[in-house]
């Protein structure tokens, strides 16, 4: 009779002879391994391979849409800087021209110092605002969050700093606070300025602080910033 085997192979041990008596299931004969372990062993590692760089692959996929994700937060970022900053541009715009042509032309209200002095005030003001405008901005999620802020930051800056109601009708411990709002210094460079036709050398302190002031902010939000990158 015809012995067949599952897989091909060597025979490395002949268990009977020929005219033997054999039963069912009786093992016969053992084929080499050795070959058939090879093969497996070819196998896996092919399998392993693949499968590594399947993961490579998947992790350079993975780090692209990081750094797209990056990069789109950080062109939207940019874009509402480069508005925040163009709002500030018309803002002085508007101002130079309310001064010159309103206050100046219309009213006639004449202004007792120096208009570059009261510009360069108002550009460094202008920037205060908006690295606090920046630093709400990275503290908000969304903008209902972002439009809360405003109401409980912005509006007491304004009535506190003396351009709604006098300072010193405030409580004491009220008016040492308002010392931290640039704008109670910008108020104080105007009424100096506008008014008492004051010199660089008597304001340049407001000026100082003021600028101190929205530099830090602007490093607090830049912080924010790379933070929330870093986290992203």
């Amino acid at each position: 009779m015809d012995i067949a085997a599952k897989s091909a192979g060597r025979l490395r041990d002949v268990l009977v002879r020929e005219g033997d008596l054999v039963s069912a299931g009786q093992i016969v004969a053992r084929i080499d391994t050795t070959e058939l372990l090879a093969q497996r062993a070819k196998y896996v590692a092919d399998q392993t391979a693949q499968e590594a760089s399947m993961l490579e692959a998947q992790a350079a996929v993975a780090q692209r849409q990081a750094e797209l994700t990056l990069k789109e937060a950080s062109r939207r970022r940019l874009l509402a800087l480069a508005k925040v900053w163009a709002n500030g541009v018309v803002i002085v715009a508007a101002f130079v021209c309310s001064l010159l042509f309103v206050v100046e032309g219309v009213l006639a209200v004449p202004i007792a110092g120096s208009h570059g002095l009261l510009l360069l005030g108002t550009v460094i003001y202008v920037f205060a605002a908006a690295a606090i405008g920046i630093f709400l901005g990275m503290l908000a999620r969304t903008m209902a969050q972002f439009a809360l802020l405003m109401l409980m930051v912005i509006f007491p800056m304004m009535i506190l700093s003396g351009g709604m109601l006098p300072v010193e009708s405030q409580p004491q411990w009220v008016q040492y606070v308002t010392w931290l709002l640039p704008s109670r210094h910008y108020l104080a460079i105007v009424q100096a300025i506008a008014i008492r036709g004051a010199e660089f050398t008597i304001v340049w302190q407001e000026f100082l602080t003021i600028l101190v002031m929205g530099g830090m902010f602007l490093t607090a939000s830049l912080f924010l910033f790379r933070r929330s990158i870093a986290t992203a």
